[in-house]
């Protein structure tokens, strides 16, 4: 999937933590019975991801040693984590603090050591949480924070279910930090089967929401008051269109009452129910009044907005309906045949085009009408305007055969909306010099000449003749010398000739892909020069100036240089010389 989520600097770590931070701070008054808590997080390698510049491990670090001296002196905590130790292991899995009452200082010095390196066994996590909470007496509250699905071939919500089936007091809620639909749906399974909630956030300030409530849904009071939410006409909107949603809401809402978008078909009243088939949604946060953007869905239909007095076991309020409908378009090139990597101006017209609209090129043999199995294929894409009416430019493939462009209606399982086919053929090309025979460092000249305007990344440069032809990637790795020359038909263009005596293409590539070609070589052949040096005496005293005269052949490089050495130094290499000339 193209992401286009809002990306919230910190928020596995800031939504771990404010779980933590509700209970009652270091200092106050505390409860009879200490809170347990049990924390599974993600130390997997994809937590060196960035977030803003920042790795999302270095976040959570940061974040837990401001948090951690606020806990209840009294609390009971332990700490699972998984993918710390080695690469690939996929039992990987520690509970590195037992539950027990907690040790500031020791669970700090713990979290700052943590290194993220290895897989995401989350099911293997469960089994040991449950292990963990077998040694036990008092009711517990697993946190298990993933910014990923299982990846060692397991099922953790079957895990999750056979725990909470075998009598062990737990509910465990689900913090999905940042992940895809795939993702999110197992996460979503784990936390129901542990008898919790599953939190997801596109911001900060929707994860802080989300993580109160899973601290304090058992102890809130129902909400009440009446509201109502409204749509301006018309109330058809395209797939992937941003619309704003007006609403009035009650004093006596909760801080977590919030507007989701939910099929029509879903039955109303139930916010529990409404909740596990919303498809996007925002808290109100205690404003009575106000509004909103949220997003199509991808798929036609007919939706709600639904207004909700509270995320905690609350109640549907009001709602407004709205449709969907297929954006239609067509999309079509001044011409149906390109040479490989060549540009492509495109030519799109569509009505109401999502917010992130966008065309590709796929290969013509991948079937037609799904984005997100298109997503799956596309060799280079760009996101379209809003504008009904525009023109982009993309990059013929480097593989001859035949493509479409591809024109969709938003990035998020959307709808293919138009196609135009066209044919990518090798371009033919030539390349030629001046003489057969050069110094090394000489200068030469390369002329060029091609069948159609090269791409963007085109280029020539000079290879060893024993280098296989036909591959621009293997060139690539053997050049010595190189320029491109984007967008020519033909030219000129220097190269410097090898300092190595024996046998060089200049070779000309119409890419720098890794399917690339080449086009065009033509060999020349690299000489060391010999000259003469005389100096008119040969004895000096300290601080003389030496006359040197010399002959040299024609065409010797611009950067040869002579230079005063011990006698001692070897003679042959100019980079010896270079390191002892005086």
């Amino acid at each position: 999937m193209k992401m286009s989520r809002e990306i919230f600097c910190g928020a596995t770590a800031l939504a771990l933590f404010l779980l933590l931070s509700t209970v009652t701070p270091a200092g106050a008054q505390e409860a009879d019975d200490p809170t347990t808590i049990l924390l599974i997080l993600d130390s997997s390698g994809s937590m060196w991801g960035q977030i803003d510049g920042v790795a999302k491990i270095v976040i959570a670090k940061q974040t837990l040693s401001t948090i951690i001296t606020d806990l209840p002196d009294n609390a009971e905590v332990g700490l699972i984590l998984y993918g710390h130790r080695t690469k690939g292991d996929c039992n990987d899995v520690e509970l590195v603090t037992p539950i027990g009452r907690i040790d500031k200082s020791g669970l700090t010095q713990r979290i700052q050591a943590i290194n993220p390196k290895g897989k995401t066994p989350i099911t293997l996590s469960i089994q040991l949480a449950g292990e963990a909470l077998r040694t036990i007496e008092s009711a517990a509250t697993v946190v298990l924070v993933s910014d990923g699905e299982e990846t060692c071939d397991a099922d953790p919500c079957a895990a999750a279910r056979q725990l909470k089936e075998s009598g062990v007091d737990f509910v465990m809620h689900v913090i999905g930090f940042d992940v895809g639909d795939e993702e999110r749906a197992q996460l979503e399974c784990i936390a129901s089967a542990g008898g919790g909630k599953y939190f997801t956030a596109a911001s900060s300030e929707d994860f802080e929401f989300a993580a109160k409530t899973a601290t304090m849904a058992v102890a809130a009071a129902p909400a009440s008051g009446e509201g109502k939410v409204w749509i301006q006409d018309p109330k058809v909107f395209s797939p992937g269109t941003k619309f704003t949603v007006r609403f009035e809401a009650a004093t006596t809402f909760h801080d977590n009452a919030w507007l989701g978008v939910v099929p029509s078909d879903v039955p109303h009243g139930s916010e529990q129910v409404n909740d596990r088939h919303n498809l996007g949604y925002r808290y109100i946060r205690g404003r009575t009044s106000g509004e909103d953007v949220l997003t199509a869905p991808s798929q036609p239909g007919s939706y709600d907005i639904r207004l909700h007095d509270s995320d905690s076991n609350g109640r549907e309020v009001a709602s407004a309906t709205f449709t969907v409908e297929a954006a239609t378009g067509k999309v079509w090139l001044d011409k149906n045949e390109f040479t490989a990597a060549e540009n492509m101006v495109v030519h799109y017209s569509a009505l109401a085009l999502g917010n992130y609209a966008w065309a590709g090129i796929i290969p013509s043999d991948i079937p037609h009408g799904s984005e997100a199995e298109n997503d799956k294929h596309d060799l280079t894409y760009k996101y379209v305007t809003s504008d009904p009416d525009g023109t982009l430019t993309l990059t013929a493939p480097a593989t001859e055969g035949s493509y479409d462009v591809r024109l969709h209606d938003t990035n998020n399982n959307g709808s293919e909306i138009a196609s135009v086919t066209f044919n990518v053929v090798k371009a033919s090309g030539k390349v030629w010099l001046d003489a057969t025979d050069y110094l090394a460092g000489q200068q030469l000249d390369v002329h060029f000449s091609s069948s159609s305007a090269l791409g963007d990344s085109a280029w020539v440069a000079i290879v060893p003749s024993d280098v296989p032809h036909g591959s621009a990637s293997e060139n690539d790795r053997h050049d010595v010398d190189y320029r491109y020359i984007p967008g020519q038909t033909s030219g000129t263009v220097s190269l410097n000739a090898p300092f190595t005596a024996e046998r060089w293409d200049v070779r000309l590539n119409d890419s720098t892909a890794t399917d690339g070609n080449e086009l065009a070589h033509t060999a020349f052949t690299v000489s060391i020069a010999k000259g003469t040096l005389t100096l008119d005496q040969t004895s000096f005293s300290p601080g003389d100036v030496v006359a040197v005269s010399f002959e040299v052949p024609e065409g010797l490089g611009s950067r040869a240089w002579a230079g005063l050495l011990p006698s001692s130094v070897e003679h042959g290499s100019a980079a010896t010389n270079d390191l002892h000339d005086l």
